[in-house]
């Protein structure tokens, strides 16, 4: 393989912030989890862990979205388009990346959209400790970010011709 460029090397930069972002929300999700039912054999019970658990699990989704795609290890199914003619391969591929982007662009606006509200007004979510809810909004903004970012350097990679063929060892790629 070539070496790295610089659309390389900030992919990799993306997937390995997303990754690190991702292993700490859920080394934090397997702590609560761990210490809401050691706790509960005593009879002491962890005020707002479901709220704590669900920002856990959003923040280790989203994430890790960066990363699945930083490393070419998301789940790609190129039964037709293998079939194709090798142009309308490049179409089709270009087509999904673009389709991707302006998905996450539009998702990662609506998520912005909710954070500043949820700043502005200072909403809290609903349970025992007065959590703000602009706390779990900025996680998977933040995941969204990374996400969208893969994405925009994943299109400049494929547009110059340097998008690997296969995904790195152990991706989920279905082939026909």
């Amino acid at each position: 393989m070539n070496e790295p460029n610089t659309i390389d090397r900030a992919m990799h930069w993306v997937g390995s912030i997303s990754s690190l972002f991702a292993i700490v929300s859920l080394a934090l999700l397997v702590i609560l989890v761990a210490a809401v039912i050691v706790l509960r054999q005593f009879g002491i019970i962890v005020p707002s862990a479901d709220e704590f658990a669900s920002i856990a699990l959003a923040g280790t989704f989203t994430l890790g979205l960066a990363y699945a795609v930083a490393r070419n290890e998301h789940i790609e199914i190129r039964l037709m388009v293998n079939l194709m003619p090798r142009p309308l391969q490049f179409v089709l591929g270009l087509l999904a990346i673009l389709l991707s982007i302006v998905m996450v662009l539009v998702l990662s606006w609506g998520i912005g959209r909710l954070w500043l509200d949820a700043f502005r007004r200072g909403a809290m979510m609903l349970g025992t400790l007065p959590i703000p809810r602009a706390i779990p909004l900025s996680v998977v903004l933040t995941g969204l970010i990374l996400f969208e970012a893969a994405l925009l350097l994943k299109l400049f990679r494929f547009v110059t011709g340097r998008q690997a063929d296969e995904p790195e060892a152990g991706a989920a790629n279905i082939n026909g």
